[in-house]
C-alpha cells in the first residue's frame, strides 16, 4: 500500500468513525462493519476506497450466508418488501447474539444505518409474524423476542445458527 493510499484510507476511516459515533451504542459495531465493507471492501482484503456495488449472491440453498458482515448478509436476501427487511435484520441479530428481546428502536436504527426501508410500525410486523399458525415473536415490555417457533423459522428460512456473542454494552 502506497503512502497516498494509506492517507486516503486513513481519511475514509476517520469519516466512517464520525458517522459511527453518532449512532446508538448498541449498533455501533454493526454500523462500522457495514460502512467499512461498503466503502473499503471486505476486511483484510487489500481494500480499495471506492464504494462497492450491491451484487446479489447466487441463490445456493446449501450454503449458509456470511453472518460476520451485515452488508453481505443483507445482500444475500431479497429485501424489497419492508417486512422482509425487518425479518432479515432480526435474523442477523439472532445469528450473532441469539434470542434476546430486540427493541423497535434498535431495529429502526440498524435499518437506517443499512439504508433499508422498514414499515412505520415495525412492532405490528413482528406481532403479525406467523409460521404454521404459530407466532414468531412474543412481546416483552416494549421489545420483541423470538419464540421457539420463531427461532426455528429463522434457522430454516435464513440458514443460520443461534449466535453466542454477548450484546454490546451501551
Amino acid at each position: 500500500m502506497s503512502n497516498e493510499d494509506f492517507e486516503k484510507t486513513k481519511k475514509m476511516l476517520a469519516e466512517i468513525n464520525a458517522v459511527v459515533i453518532g449512532m446508538d451504542p448498541s449498533i455501533r459495531p454493526a454500523t462500522f462493519e457495514i460502512l467499512v465493507s461498503r466503502y473499503l471492501g471486505s476486511p483484510g482484503a487489500g481494500a480499495s476506497i471506492t464504494p462497492k456495488a450491491k451484487v446479489k449472491e447466487t441463490d445456493s440453498s446449501d450454503e449458509a450466508p456470511d453472518t460476520t458482515d451485515l452488508g453481505a448478509f443483507i445482500n444475500s436476501f431479497d429485501t424489497k418488501k419492508p417486512a422482509d427487511a425487518v425479518m432479515v435484520l432480526v435474523a442477523w441479530l439472532y445469528s450473532n447474539y441469539g434470542a434476546y428481546a430486540i427493541s423497535i428502536k434498535e431495529l429502526k436504527e440498524l435499518a437506517d444505518s443499512c439504508g433499508l426501508t422498514v414499515p412505520a410500525r415495525v412492532d405490528m410486523t413482528l406481532r403479525q409474524g406467523k409460521s404454521g399458525g404459530k407466532s414468531l415473536f412474543v412481546q416483552q415490555n416494549k421489545s420483541w423476542k423470538p419464540t421457539v417457533s420463531g427461532e426455528i423459522f429463522l434457522k430454516d428460512t435464513y440458514k443460520i445458527s443461534k449466535g453466542t456473542k454477548s450484546l454490546p454494552q451501551e
